[in-house]
C-alpha cells in the first residue's frame, strides 16, 4: 500500500503542469485515486463489518458497500480510457 502511494505521489509531482487533463498527470492521477479508494472502500467495509466498530455510512449499505468500492473503480476505468 506504501508503494501505491509512493508511485501516486510520483506521477503527481513528475508530470508537467502545462500538460493538459487528458494527457497526463489530471487523468493518471483521477484513475489511480479512484483505483485506490475503491479498493480501500471495499477492504475497509470488510475488516469493519467483521468487528465491533461501527462506521454510520457503512453500517447503513450492508452488502451496498460492494456496490460503492466497484462503483470507484468503473469510474477509474473510464479515466484509463481517456488517457493518452
Amino acid at each position: 500500500l506504501i508503494g501505491f502511494g509512493l508511485a501516486f505521489l510520483g506521477l503527481i509531482i513528475g508530470a508537467h503542469p502545462k500538460t493538459p487533463l487528458g494527457r497526463g498527470q489530471g487523468v493518471v492521477v483521477g484513475m489511480l485515486g479512484c483505483f485506490l479508494l475503491g479498493l480501500a472502500w471495499i477492504v475497509t467495509y470488510y475488516f469493519v463489518a467483521q468487528s465491533d466498530t461501527k462506521i454510520p455510512v457503512m453500517d447503513q449499505l450492508n452488502q451496498l458497500n460492494l456496490v460503492v468500492g466497484v462503483a470507484f473503480m468503473a469510474v477509474g476505468f473510464t479515466f484509463a480510457t481517456k488517457w493518452e
